[in-house]
């Protein structure tokens, strides 16, 4: 539901999942493909496949070998960060993207539509982009018939929130070509400037997510300030926004017949991740 009280449109979520069996608590990435819900979080190995239903068996599927270690600020330092996850309709496969923010931030994996986890890293394109991007922090992403849309967060010092087309087959074969960089500007909620955080491809417009935090590092988390729905038009320019009510941070964006579900990382280990769904 949407209201408006003396101010802007507000959008209320009600919790529709609880990520506790199996647990995560750093919901990063939403994507629905073949009756199923896949959520990625930015410092687990493996990514929830969860029914569309919300009901039923759930399951963990493995993308890196290995284990990380539970103590947050080590954790922290080795987690892969993946914070996207979209959908390839030309093979039915399933793209886990990361952030790009360190070095150890560029591998990421392709999921085939058996779940077969295949690991890709994007060392090339991520060091082309550094070049150019003031503190790059990927965090949601679109794929469109050919074209790869990658979308800058800008929560750091720069402020610098953009969209980064290029070519699909480019991107997935790590070759840095050419690419476009349009920088949005998102504006602000309750003081704080918004950055983006997912986005989806939606009845032909992009819908985004949008948050802010009171920090300006892309390492280190900061206080949620508030978070956004927004709509962009054809040159990347906001044409809508809706402000959500909703407890913790939203990270992934499904839009499908009226519903929108997000996924939400509270920046705390002992939180578990939610998914939560309103009507529009």
């Amino acid at each position: 539901m949407k209201d408006r009280q003396d101010g802007p449109i507000v959008l209320h979520f009600q919790e529709a999942f609880l990520f506790e069996d199996p647990r995560i608590s750093a919901a990063s990435g939403l994507v629905l493909s073949n009756g199923h819900f896949f959520c990625v979080s930015d410092d687990e190995l493996e990514l929830i496949r969860v029914p569309r239903s919300l009901k039923g068996p759930t399951q963990r599927i493995s993308l890196f070998e290995g284990v990380l270690p539970e103590d947050p600020i080590a954790r922290k330092k080795l987690k892969p960060d993946l914070e996207a996850i979209v959908q390839i309709s030309e093979t039915g496969s399933i793209l886990c993207i990361p952030s790009g923010s360190k070095l150890n931030r560029c591998r990421g994996v392709l999921l085939s539509a058996d779940l077969k986890a295949h690991e890709i890293g994007f060392e090339r394109i991520y060091s082309r982009l550094n070049d150019q991007v003031p503190d790059l922090n990927l965090e949601g992403a679109i794929s469109l018939e050919s074209r790869m849309f990658l979308f800058q967060r800008g929560n750091g010092k720069a402020g610098k929130s953009a969209i980064i087309n290029l070519a699909l087959d480019d991107f997935l074969s790590d070759q840095p070509r050419d690419f476009k960089i349009t920088e949005v500007e998102l504006g602000e909620i309750h003081g704080e400037r918004l950055g983006f955080t997912d986005a989806c491809f939606h009845q032909g417009a992009i819908w985004f997510l949008a948050v802010a935090e009171r920090t300006e590092s892309t390492y280190e988390d900061g206080e949620f300030a508030g978070a956004i729905l927004g709509r962009l038009d054809s040159k990347f320019r906001v044409d809508h926004k809706i402000e959500l009510s909703i407890p913790f941070k939203p990270e992934g964006l499904v839009i499908q017949d009226g519903s929108v579900f997000v996924v939400t990382d509270a920046d705390d280990r002992s939180v578990v991740s939610r998914m939560y769904q309103a009507r529009i």
